[in-house]
């Protein structure tokens, strides 16, 4: 008898429990408190008929500490203005609105985390700022009303347990800023209807299972980081010709994406928009419409080939736009539209060749804009328009060759802004306007690197290098020749970093004399015991004086003829070789 009391007790005790977790209730406006009391705190799945309001929700979101599934599918929300909704403040909840913060709440920010399933009512028009947040509970497919108009911000942010395919209904015309923040149980494709008008900030961004998009026809804003970190999204990309703008981060960190097509209305393309999207592939074609790309735009999208040609009316390029964009194969046109080359715009574009081609608008180059690109090649000529050339801003441009020419147009030369392009074997052209050449500016990592064989420079007054002693590599120094203007020679000689050039002269005020400069040589300087005079061809006058004034040797020479100095103090001197065509002041150092 004892043991079937036992179990009677158990049937018994189970079936009030069930009559408990289960409930119910037909209800008006604002009742759902009372209706449930008594039972509150056990109710697992409720279901409501009738009308709610912001107060009811609420009595959903803090009394029900256990409830798992709600069914709200046959009731209508109505309007109510008061301070018992969802908020501690006096504010108007409109009607058929799954009312703010209606499952968070906004003073403990506690999230409702034991809710699974919201059956919604059929008449809804919109879902409020925060009304899911963080309900991590929730889990299986999100069955969104065909009546809904409006997502707000932050609806579903981290609602992760949500899972197969998002689909927003036919009447959406707004998504809020990250309304659907790390939802990665989402996966298939995301179809977004043409009601879509707007889509916020970072909407969808971790959404990282979904494996397709398609974006609404009609779709005129799609705000920062919308589809940032959509690992999964794969496929072609297509942006509508309603956007005319891509925001910052758009698509940053979609790994996955192999093709986007841009509208030809598109006017700019945000920081970051494409950053790091590693399988976007071909030939990537911008539309002449284009005005702006952002900094970091496609940098790493290393995969993207062939020439790389900016569009004719682009007016700013920002920093590191195509930093790292590898694949790039062809030539670069940079249209006349552009006058300024941000920082490390094109840097480690290690695969575009051929000539690089400025326009006359350009006025400056930033910090690294070239560095690491080092297939382009050829000589390379910069307009009259420069002004400054940024730090790094051709480092390691290894085939480049032959002369280089600096416009005189050019004030500022940066540090290590030629660094290591070792393929410069002619000569280098420093114009009068130069007055700030920075440390390592024409340097390299061994001491042949650049290889210039001669440097020419127009300033009267020797540009302070005196902070710079690293300018010019050591073989520069001591094998190639530093051409300076007339009657400038002992200025340069004793100038800071500039005196450090073994074989310093004077150029010449015609051009058949220069000529005849240039083929003279000394050798070997410095100087020992004596040295040589070649390309003198017959005879010449010499005369050595010091830094004093005093004229040490006066006399003529004959080609080759050895001319001795163990008699001279070791020092710096200035020669002057005097043939029947030409004179040339040159400086010697007898060691």
């Amino acid at each position: 008898m004892k043991k079937l009391f036992f179990i009677i007790c158990i049937i018994f005790s189970n079936s009030i429990s069930q009559a408990i977790d289960q409930k119910v209730v037909t209800i008006t406006a604002g009742e759902l408190a009372n209706a449930l009391t008594g039972f509150s705190a056990t109710i697992t799945d409720l279901t409501i008929i009738g009308t709610i309001d912001a107060r009811d929700f609420k009595t959903m979101r803090d009394n029900l500490p256990l409830i798992s599934i709600i069914n709200i599918s046959n009731s209508k929300i109505a309007e109510y203005t008061g301070l018992e909704g969802t908020v501690p403040n006096d504010i108007l909840y409109p009607a058929n609105t799954i009312p703010q913060y209606a499952f968070r709440n906004p003073t403990s920010n506690k999230s409702l985390t034991s809710l699974k399933t919201l059956h919604f009512p059929t008449t809804i028009s919109s879902i409020g700022n925060n009304a899911f947040h963080q309900c991590t509970g929730l889990s299986g497919n999100l069955q969104l009303p065909t009546s809904l108009i409006l997502i707000g911000d932050n609806a579903f942010s981290y609602c992760n347990k949500l899972n197969g395919s998002l689909i927003i209904p036919s009447n959406v015309s707004s998504i809020g800023y990250f309304a659907f923040y790390s939802c990665s149980g989402f996966s298939g494709s995301l179809s977004l209807p043409s009601s879509v008008l707007s889509i916020g900030e970072r909407a969808f961004e971790g959404c990282a299972n979904i494996t397709g998009l398609n974006l609404s026809t009609t779709l005129n804003y799609c705000g920062n980081g919308a589809f940032r970190y959509c690992s999964n999204l794969t496929g072609i990309v297509t942006i509508p010709s309603s956007l005319i703008a891509i925001s910052d981060f758009t698509f940053q960190n979609c790994s996955k994406i192999t093709q986007i097509n841009l509208p030809p209305t598109l006017i700019s393309i945000g920081d970051y928009a494409f950053s790091d999207c590693t399988s976007l592939s071909g030939v990537l074609e911008m539309p002449n419409s284009l005005i702006s790309i952002g900094s970091h735009a496609f940098t790493n999208c290393k995969k993207l080939i062939g020439d790389l040609t900016i569009p004719p009316n682009i007016t700013t390029i920002k920093n590191n736009a195509f930093e790292g964009c590898i694949g790039f194969n062809g030539k670069l046109t940079i249209p006349p539209s552009l006058t300024f080359i941000d920082n490390y715009v094109f840097s480690k574009c290690s695969g575009l060749n051929g000539e690089l081609l400025l326009s006359s608008s350009v006025t400056s180059i930033g910090n690294g804009s070239f560095t690491e690109c080092s297939n382009l090649s050829g000589d390379l000529i910069l307009p009259n328009s420069i002004q400054s050339i940024g730090q790094d801003a051709f480092s390691f441009c290894t085939q480049l060759s032959g002369s280089l020419t600096l416009p005189n147009s050019l004030t500022t030369i940066g540090r290590y802004a030629f660094y290591n392009c070792n393929g410069f074997t002619g000569k280098l052209t420093i114009p009068s306007s130069v007055t700030f050449i920075g440390d390592y500016a024409f340097n390299g990592s061994s001491t042949s690197s650049p290889r210039f064989s001669s440097v020419y420079t127009y300033a009267i007054i020797p540009p302070d290098i005196s902070s710079s002693p690293n300018a010019f590599t050591t073989g520069i120094k001591k094998s190639g020749v530093l051409f300076v203007p007339s009657g400038t020679i002992q200025k340069y000689s004793v100038a800071l970093e500039w005196r450090y050039f073994w074989d310093i002269r004077e150029m010449s005020t015609t051009s058949l004399n220069q000529k005849i400069a240039e083929s003279i040589s000394i050798y070997p300087n410095p100087i020992r015991e004596g040295f040589y005079v070649n390309g003198i061809n017959d005879t010449a006058n010499i005369s050595i004086v010091d830094y004093n004034g005093k004229i040490i040797v006066n006399r003529q020479i004959f080609e080759k003829e050895y001319i001795p100095t163990s008699n001279l103090k070791s020092g710096c001197y200035l020669i002057s070789i005097t043939t029947k065509d030409s004179k040339v002041n040159m400086k010697i150092i007898i060691e």
